[in-house]
């Protein structure tokens, strides 16, 4: 019995390349979004940690709201409050990708939307100890998965802004973000369910993790 060899077609075999090298391209920079945003996590816990009680104290104060207990009754603000702070950043990312040099905007916003949550999740837990833990343990999952959806968002302004500086200067142009508008309808309506979940998780959850804890 002889084995048949099938050769394969070189524009074929190119044409598959050309449709796996995107994603991975698209991976490798959702991936960088995401380390600088664990980066501002620990710029934002290094900076709490060279404050002062008082500096703490003013600015666990301006977030205190993130701990506060929530009520079905305040379901809705809640919510809408919690996304409002995220659709900020979502809708600063759309922006930027309608800008030549855009390209590095989302990283510095990754970057600082990190350094947010390790100020908040720091000068908590220095004030309050483990009475906080319950409350990060709960909205640690929502906001990594925020941050991932971010990145998402990023990944693709990054992409555009990229076509369009290429354009203005006549070089060959990469590949751009297919359905860019609606991509980002899909991110925001992302947040806006994890917003409901991340208020819902904490009503319903948070009496039974702060039974457990010591």
């Amino acid at each position: 019995m002889t084995d048949e060899i099938r050769f394969v077609d070189e524009d074929e075999f190119f044409k598959e390349e050309e449709k796996v090298l995107p994603v991975k391209k698209e991976v490798s920079k959702t991936s960088l979004l995401c380390f600088f945003f664990l980066f501002g996590i620990g710029a934002g816990a290094f900076v709490v940690s060279r404050l002062s009680e008082g500096e703490i104290s003013l600015l666990y104060s301006v977030f205190q709201g993130f701990y506060e207990e929530r009520t079905m009754e305040h379901l809705i603000r809640d919510a809408l409050l919690s996304f409002s702070v995220q659709g900020v950043f979502l809708a600063l990312l759309f922006l930027s990708g309608f800008c030549a040099f855009g390209r590095f905007i989302p990283v510095f916003l990754l970057f600082f939307r990190g350094a947010g949550f390790g100020l908040t999740f720091s000068s908590a837990v220095l004030l309050t100890g483990l009475n906080a833990l319950p409350n990060i343990l709960l909205l640690a999952p929502f906001a990594a998965l925020s941050a991932l959806i971010l990145a998402k968002g990023g990944s693709d302004a990054f992409c555009l802004s990229s076509c369009i500086l290429a354009a203005l200067r006549d070089e060959p142009r990469p590949d751009t973000p297919r359905r860019f508008p609606l991509r980002f309808l899909v991110y925001g309506i992302g947040l806006l369910i994890l917003s409901f979940a991340e208020v819902i998780s904490l009503i319903s959850l948070l009496p039974l993790v702060q039974s457990l804890m010591p």
